[in-house]
């Protein structure tokens, strides 16, 4: 019996090449149980022939849309967002899979608990099948408030393939910060501190690894994204949802998370300037063994 229309879905994600994997990632997409009503496609000027992998699928629901290169994550979404018709908005990111009821899970959630965001849980997986446990297996079968997890435990929930929220609210449409490059944890946060957000207790989402991601660990990205998270936490503070106490605690982890990743990549200078921020924030045990550790390191490397 088919699935019926409950909300009007739009269903979004950019690309720049890597045909060979987006080509499964729509195909996850078009098998869908939930009728939803469009799949916007934005080439972020990529050099392989997006445009006839699209047209090949012969599926009115696509809906391709050329631009420069532009590079930017939020800035792609939003002009995803800009073209998106849809009561709620699905992003998928061009190398993920998603479960075949994503989509119809999802709008049942949001009708049943008139929510503005809703989550599910996600699996890692390889050319060799799942990595590991899910990424939130901590939370199975416990109460979940979303934004108790995002602050106060560090809970991932930040991929772009884990977005689905209402597209307008309270008249105004979400959209994210453009001054930040990545910016899903930071709408994410701040969509979950100011309305109803939602948790799926399944694995909805497949997260591809592979030697082309650009959240790689040690990447740029790992970098710029604690970062983000501590402008995040600006706003945060300066609307009083989190504590003072709370928001050094979140820089201070940032910071040095920030710090270990220098490390790795042998800037140790800079990596002590962070770890030191991260003192001075919140010291602590871990921070300040981290801290002897890379300062020996420096010593002995001198």
């Amino acid at each position: 019996m088919p699935v019926r229309l409950l909300m009007k879905v739009s269903v979004l994600t950019q690309i720049h090449n890597r045909l060979d994997l987006f080509a499964e990632t729509m195909r996850s997409v078009l098998n869908q149980t939930y009728p939803f009503y469009e799949f916007i496609i934005i080439d972020d000027g990529s050099t392989e022939d997006v445009k006839t992998l699209v047209e090949g699928f012969h599926d009115e629901r696509l809906k391709y849309f050329p631009s420069k290169r532009i590079g930017n994550i939020c800035k792609l979404r939003n002009l995803a967002l800009s073209k998106a018709t849809g009561e709620v908005v699905a992003f998928i990111d061009s190398d993920d899979l998603w479960h075949e009821d994503k989509l119809k899970l999802h709008v049942e959630d949001m009708i049943s608990s008139n929510c503005v965001i809703s989550f599910s849980d996600c699996q890692l997986f390889d050319e060799n099948g799942s990595i590991g446990p899910s990424v939130c297996k901590k939370m199975h079968k416990q109460e979940v408030v979303i934004f108790n997890e995002l602050v106060q435990r560090n809970q991932t929930f930040a991929f772009g393939t884990n977005l689905f929220f209402k597209r307008i609210v309270n008249g105004e449409a979400l959209k994210f910060d453009e001054k930040l490059f990545v910016g899903e944890h930071d709408l994410i946060t701040l969509t979950s501190a100011r309305h109803k957000a939602t948790y799926i207790d399944q694995v909805l989402n497949q997260i591809r690894r592979h030697d082309r991601n650009t959240s790689q660990e040690h990447s740029i990205i790992s970098i710029l994204s604690p970062l983000e998270y501590n402008h995040t936490a600006n706003k945060l503070l300066k609307e009083r949802l989190i504590t003072n106490r709370l928001y050094k605690k979140i820089k201070a982890s940032n910071y040095s998370k920030v710090a270990l990743c220098y490390v790795y990549r042998g800037r140790l200078q800079t990596g002590t300037k962070y770890l030191t921020h991260a003192l001075l924030l919140d010291f602590t045990w871990s921070y300040f063994k981290f801290f002897l550790k890379l300062s020996w390191r420096r010593i002995v490397g001198a």
